[in-house]
């Protein structure tokens, strides 16, 4: 996705090429870098819930060079939590917290609070 910066009496506001419209309102430099935060955390459980989905899809494998296949099912359930960003963070939350990775962030602010 592209972004550009419009900057207006030390407020910064994003606009997206891809919607051709702002997606943020005047921000402080401050919050500038809280929706910034947000949005990358949002891409990470994306991507890590992506790879625990669909792995080892999208990998080459070493010898032959041959990409591994998925199945449908498994780009299927990935797409379907996409669009329910609560499973999707249950999803991730919980195989990490299997493997022994625990995961706290709050926002103080009341914006966003995961904690699993």
């Amino acid at each position: 996705m592209g972004h550009l910066l419009k900057i207006t009496n030390k407020k910064y506001r994003i606009w997206s090429t891809i919607t051709d419209s702002y997606l943020t309102k005047p921000l402080t430099k401050d919050e500038l870098f809280r929706y910034l935060f947000w949005e990358r955390f949002e891409n990470l459980i994306e991507e890590i819930g992506k790879d625990f989905l669909t792995f080892p899809y999208g990998w080459t494998e070493k010898t032959t060079q041959k990409r591994f296949p998925c199945k449908k099912t498994q780009i299927d359930k990935f797409y379907t939590l996409l669009n329910n960003r609560e499973e999707m963070y249950e999803l991730v939350f919980k195989k990490l917290k299997n493997m022994g990775i625990s995961i706290e962030i709050k926002d103080t602010m009341g914006v966003h609070l995961y904690t699993k």
